[in-house]
């Protein structure tokens, strides 16, 4: 028996072990938006003119009908669901191989949130040390909520000045962050004014582990208030 086998996305599927007449991949979870590239190549048969079938059954608004390569590049912007990408091949000898096929499951996009309350510290002293005397304000920190996508995700924040401007070492940028992980901001803020100074935290990008975006929530912003440092006369002798 003639055997063909095909290569779909690093995984080695031979044409000869079927299941109802097709080789079908393992499912891939991917992000809606998400692009993906998909190859296969003809292992047995004649390799002269080749011509390559691709279908999905819905779920990508990538239009497939033109292209006979071996390899392809589809976006997967349908609604969340499980849809099928199948592909077949007539080689040199106008022969058609059976069908192999992968299930794609697409996840929501999802929504981002800021956990927490907004923040609350006193102004470092001159020899950085912390000025707070109350314990949980030298704990400065958030942490994010992420629905939907594929995990880990890769998070872009800033802190903010009351002028809008960014602080020194900021943006930052997170990788392979899971969602609900606790940020921590080092507390060396310094306020020798006579007013609160108040920082503004943001998060400015959430990218799912595929690369595609996830939709910033209306609640990405916490503050941080940093009193300032009380300072005293120099010490007079009194008689």
């Amino acid at each position: 028996m003639r055997m063909y086998k095909f290569i779909l996305v690093g995984i080695l599927f031979t044409l000869g072990t079927l299941l109802a007449g097709k080789a079908v991949a393992q499912d891939q979870q991917v992000t809606q938006g998400a692009q993906k590239d998909y190859s296969v190549n003809l292992e047995i048969g004649n390799n002269a003119s080749l011509e390559f079938h691709w279908s999905v059954s819905g779920g990508s608004s990538t239009d497939l009908s033109g292209n006979n390569s071996s390899s392809i590049n589809i976006t997967w912007d349908g609604s969340p669901g499980i849809y099928t990408l199948s592909v077949y091949v007539i080689d040199g000898n106008n022969c058609k191989s059976d069908p192999v096929e992968r299930q794609i499951q697409i996840l929501g996009a999802g929504d981002v949130l800021i956990n927490g309350p907004n923040l609350i510290t006193c102004s470092q002293l001159n020899d950085g040390s912390s000025g707070n005397t109350k314990a949980e304000w030298d704990l400065l920190g958030f942490n994010i909520e992420i629905s939907g996508g594929l995990s880990p995700y890769t998070v872009q924040y800033t802190i903010l000045n009351d002028t809008n401007t960014a602080i020194d070492g900021y943006p930052q940028t997170l990788t392979s962050y899971e969602s609900g992980a606790n940020i921590d901001v080092p507390n060396n803020f310094v306020n020798n004014g006579t007013t609160d100074d108040v920082y503004t935290i943001e998060i400015l990008d959430v990218k799912s582990a595929d690369g595609a975006d996830i939709p910033l929530g209306t609640d990405i912003k916490r503050t941080i208030t940093v009193h300032p440092k009380p300072t005293i006369s120099t010490i007079k002798m009194e008689n």
